[in-house]
């Protein structure tokens, strides 16, 4: 019920079917039957992307992947 808006960066243009992927996710999680999506490129990223939406944000990101393998090398 209603409208849902949000961002996503990736690290290249999204293929269609990932974009669409997206936006069902982001329905699901914002219970909107209409999501409205920003979306930008950040080579930064790497590869992977953000979903932001008001209260959230989903960070699937190689730069996070790899953030948190040196996170758990360091305490072992």
């Amino acid at each position: 019920a209603g409208y849902g808006a949000g961002r996503v960066s990736s690290a290249h243009e999204l293929r269609t079917a990932t974009i669409k992927q997206i936006e069902a996710f982001a329905k699901q999680q914002a219970g909107a039957d209409t999501v409205f999506l920003d979306r930008s490129v950040d080579a930064s990223l790497l590869g992977g992307f953000t979903l932001e939406t008001p209260g959230r944000t989903l960070d699937a990101t190689l730069s996070r992947q790899l953030t948190i393998l040196r996170t758990r090398y360091k305490k072992a």
